[in-house]
């Protein structure tokens, strides 16, 4: 990726290639839905001090409590800590596919891809449709010691756009009335990094992550009326770390769009929003 990867997206070269869906690459950091059903379903969805009940309960509380610098710590302490060790870790992720190890799909940091469900009567341009683009969340709790205290610190740093968000259930439920859009923006560091080094470097550009989400509003403004879709009726839906995310889009630019409406509804689902700092270190 080079200058390229905390950088804003460039239009892509000219690519005639039929991307059929059956490539479902995801971002780093991500986990395959399976495993947060798992974790749901043994009543850990919720990891930390305020879990109610679950087999994990006693391991969270062992390791919230414990004194082994690896269990209260975790790996971003470790490597704070231990700065020799980070080549050991970038030869694992480099050397391994996470996504494919954990059963999900392929992982890349060229993963930027966008699905379309198109109903039938929109391919046959019997009617114009309204489109949704839906944000998918995501939610991580890492435990990190900082401070002497355990730090809760999640969202943001998982999730793809395959296979729950795929939006098929949807559209068939909405009768074919609607155009569904989805797709994957950059996670954790390599989406929502900031402060001064970012900040300072002409060539990077602080929360990447949400750039791209803006870029696939972007692309439906140009393209959607391809598939009989209306560039002026799109709503932004979101969950947990997406739906905080559609109200980053909804204040951004202080709420004054510098251009035409990307979108003129949202549908907001149990908003997620990370505490925010700024370049100097004060609560926002």
């Amino acid at each position: 990726m080079g200058n390229l990867r905390w950088a804003k997206l460039v239009p892509p070269p000219l690519n005639t290639t039929l991307q059929t869906g059956k490539v479902g690459v995801s971002c780093y950091s991500t986990l395959p839905p399976q495993v947060i059903d798992l974790a749901g379903a043994l009543g850990s969805a919720i990891i930390g001090s305020d879990i109610q009940a679950g087999p994990f309960e006693g391991l969270v509380n062992w390791l919230t409590t414990t004194d082994l610098p690896w269990a209260t710590s975790g790996i971003t302490t470790l490597l704070y800590d231990n700065p020799w060790l980070a080549p050991v870790f970038e030869d694992i992720v480099t050397s391994i596919d996470i996504g494919s190890l954990e059963g999900g799909s392929p992982n890349s940091e060229d993963c930027l891809f966008l699905n379309l469900v198109v109903p039938g009567s929109a391919m046959r341009k019997e009617k114009t449709l309204p489109d949704v683009n839906y944000i998918f969340g995501g939610d991580l709790l890492a435990i990190i010691r900082l401070n002497e205290t355990n730090i809760r610190q999640g969202a943001y740093a998982i999730g793809s756009k395959d296979p729950i968000y795929n939006g098929y259930g949807l559209v068939r439920e909405s009768n074919g009335s609607i155009i569904y859009a989805v797709g994957n923006y950059l996670l954790s560091a390599f989406g929502f990094l900031a402060g001064d080094t970012i900040d300072n470097d002409d060539t990077a550009v602080a929360n990447a992550g949400f750039w791209d989400q803006r870029a696939i509003l972007e692309w439906i403004q140009s393209y959607i009326h391809l598939v009989n879709g209306d560039p002026n009726d799109v709503s932004l839906w979101g969950e947990s770390a997406g739906a905080g995310s559609v109200m980053h889009h909804l204040t951004a630019f202080g709420g004054n769009e510098p251009g035409p409406p990307l979108f003129r509804k949202v549908f907001v689902q149990s908003p997620w929003n990370v505490v925010q700092y700024n370049t100097s270190g004060r609560l926002e």
